[in-house]
């Protein structure tokens, strides 16, 4: 099984709230989290943050050793 940690990604979803259609919403590419979440599952990667995701997973668990210490 694996886990994969997607980040915002750049879709249609929710297009017709924005008042410039064209325009982003500041996610990545699909392309680039599909690029990503198939080599984390070659290289049998179980758990995988994707781009942001990373910094997120490794915030969480600097936060969590530095509340937890002795």
């Amino acid at each position: 099984m694996f886990e994969i940690a997607p980040p915002a990604a750049d879709t249609e979803l929710g297009h017709q709230n924005r008042a410039d259609k064209c325009v982003a919403h500041g996610g990545i590419p699909v392309s680039e989290f599909i690029d990503e979440t198939m080599a984390a599952i070659e290289s049998d990667t179980l758990e995988a943050p994707i781009v942001n995701a990373k910094n997120i997973r490794e915030q969480c668990q600097y936060l969590f050793d530095r509340i937890n210490r002795p």
